[in-house]
């Protein structure tokens, strides 16, 4: 009786180690699966057409490497799909998205990020990521003003170059150029506009020579920047020769508060020197 006790025993922790052996084995060798939307940044302000630069970023949670898809909408249209090609399970990937808004306008959107649904992935709440809701700008407008000038020789003339509809302006820099040979610089003065948003640092460095300044000013402490538009420079030449030119700019950077670069759109002038005495002077804002 007792031998038979024994074996019944033996028999019953066996089945009992068996099973135990069975669910450690279902528990721990089974993989866990979960790809994570952790957030959307944008590296600046959103512009029409202009190539905005989104950037999302997905963790793999689970326990093997994946591979799946990211689509990235705004206002639930699909802008990109990027491709993610064997994520480690712990690791982060960065996706650049670029959002060309060739064609649209000014409006209000919201950016969403959506990861493919994984084999064996239960947790799909965390696979999307929207953003609250963005404006789309119109991007500033850089130019001369007046746009176009006739002049006399020997005649002084003063240029501003001006902003239109921008946002956020802390700080800006350009080389501004010219036909030496035909116009000389008699002074070169900061504007009004960022002064308007608080004390400034201004920096110029003329080559009369050669035709060209280079500027650069920019807001002081923790200021938000000027929003809006008004003079950003003031030049007054002196017509030396007859004959025609551009006024150009070039080497443009615009910056925000947050320092973030703001894209512009960048429009040159015109200056005709004629003899004195061969009619009257003229301007045009067009």
């Amino acid at each position: 009786m007792n031998r038979k006790l024994a074996v019944i025993a033996v028999v019953v922790i066996l089945s009992l180690l068996v099973l135990y052996i069975g669910l450690w084995q279902f528990y721990f060798s089974k993989k866990f699966h979960d790809i994570e939307i952790l957030g959307i940044e944008v590296s600046s302000r959103l512009y029409i057409n202009y190539a905005n630069e989104i950037i999302v970023s997905v963790e793999n949670n689970g326990d093997e490497s994946e591979s799946f898809n990211v689509t990235l909408y705004g206002n639930d249209t699909v802008i990109d799909v990027e491709t993610v090609e064997n994520l480690a399970p712990r690791n982060v990937v960065n996706l650049t998205f670029k959002w060309n808004t060739t064609g649209l306008s000014p409006a209000s959107y919201v950016l969403k990020a959506e990861a493919d649904v994984v084999p064996g992935e239960t947790n799909v709440e965390n696979n999307v990521f929207q953003t609250s809701v963005l404006q789309l700008l119109v991007k500033p407008t850089l130019s001369l003003s007046p746009l176009s000038k006739t002049v006399h020789i020997g005649e002084n003339f003063t240029l501003e170059v001006t902003i239109s509809d921008v946002v956020d302006l802390y700080g800006w820099e350009f080389k501004l150029g010219w036909n030496a040979s035909l116009l000389e610089v008699v002074s070169v003065e900061e504007g009004g506009f960022l002064k308007s948003g608080g004390e400034t640092f201004f920096l110029k460095k003329l080559n009369a020579s050669e035709g060209f300044v280079h500027v650069y000013c920019t807001l002081l402490g923790n200021v938000s920047g000027v929003s809006g538009g008004g003079t950003l420079l003031t030049v007054e030449f002196n017509a030396t020769g007859k004959g025609e030119c551009d006024i150009l700019l070039d080497k443009v950077n615009l910056g925000d508060s947050l320092i973030h670069t703001i894209p512009c759109v960048q429009v040159k002038g015109h200056v005709t020197i004629e003899n004195p005495g061969s009619g009257n002077s003229e301007e045009s804002s067009s």
